[in-house]
């Protein structure tokens, strides 16, 4: 069983690792907001109001670049690729596998040692030693927040934290069903 986890997890870092630009800012939004214009979709649009933008993610929610085009949304190009199609597939069966794997180790995990909250302490702590190094060493560009950004992921984090604790809780409290 542990050999098979094993697999599926290089299997499944090889295939994140080869396909990770999915998880990139793409070409529709660049990171140039200071600039009057705004490449979307191959077309370059000028924005009627930028100097309130702040970051990418902000110019793509304003809606400021749709309203410089008039309103009209460019048409995306139509992907009938059957090989995005099974690489999503792949995700999500890998994405199911890795969550059976994940609750069997809790509840293993609970059952020796019954501290929910230790348990989903050290795991959230074991991810900052997945990306603190990767900043560091430079594999991951580190983000750069402003305080409005860190306002309003804040929320967000509490919310995941809350969440991955009380799912912890239930495994220890009860028996995984499948």
């Amino acid at each position: 069983m542990m050999m098979r986890i094993q697999a599926l997890f290089i299997l499944a870092l090889a295939a994140t690792t080869a396909s990770a630009s999915a998880f990139l800012p793409g070409a529709s939004v660049k990171n140039n907001v200071a600039s009057s214009v705004v490449q979307q979709n191959g077309a370059r649009i000028p924005l009627a109001n930028n100097k309130n933008v702040k970051s990418a993610t902000a110019l793509s929610l304003s809606g400021d670049a749709m309203s410089a085009s008039g309103g009209a949304k460019a048409p995306e190009p139509v992907k009938s690729d059957i090989m995005e199609t099974l690489q999503i597939g792949m995700y999500f069966s890998l994405w199911y596998l890795f969550n059976i794997a994940y609750n069997i180790y809790n509840k293993k995990a609970l059952n020796i040692l019954a501290f929910p909250w230790t348990i989903a302490t050290i795991q959230m702590t074991a991810g900052c030693f997945y990306f603190i190094p990767m900043w560091l060493t430079g594999l991951r560009k580190a983000p750069k927040l402003s305080k409005s950004d860190l306002k309003t992921l804040l929320p967000i984090a509490l919310c995941h934290t809350g969440v991955h604790v009380g799912a912890v809780i239930a495994l220890g409290a009860g028996a995984v069903s499948f």
